[in-house]
C-alpha cells in the first residue's frame, strides 16, 4: 500500500482525497497547503493524522510515497520539480 500526500487544497482536492480514500492500494496519508489552517481542516475532515503549512515540509516525509498535485496548473512544473 502507497501513502498518498496531497499537495495544495484547490477546487478538486477534496475529490481527489476522497477518490484516494477508497482505493484499496492506496492510503490517505498527508495534506500540504501553504495555509496549515486550511490542512488542518481538510485532514480533520477526512480522518488523517499528518498535514503540513508548506510543501516542503511535507516533501521531507520519508513515509510519502506518492503526491497528488492539487495547485493552480501554472505551478505544476515547479511542483513536479519540488517532488522530484
Amino acid at each position: 500500500m502507497k501513502n498518498v500526500a496531497v499537495m495544495g487544497l484547490g477546487y478538486i482536492s477534496k475529490r481527489v482525497a476522497e477518490g484516494i480514500a477508497l482505493s484499496h492500494n492506496a492510503n490517505l496519508y498527508a495534506f500540504a497547503s501553504r495555509d496549515i489552517n486550511k490542512a488542518k481542516e481538510m485532514a480533520e475532515k477526512m480522518q488523517v493524522s499528518y498535514y503540513y503549512g508548506s510543501y516542503e515540509e511535507m516533501l521531507a516525509n520519508p513515509d510519502i510515497d506518492v503526491v497528488y498535485i492539487c495547485t493552480p496548473n501554472r505551478e505544476h512544473v515547479k511542483h513536479i520539480k519540488m517532488c522530484m
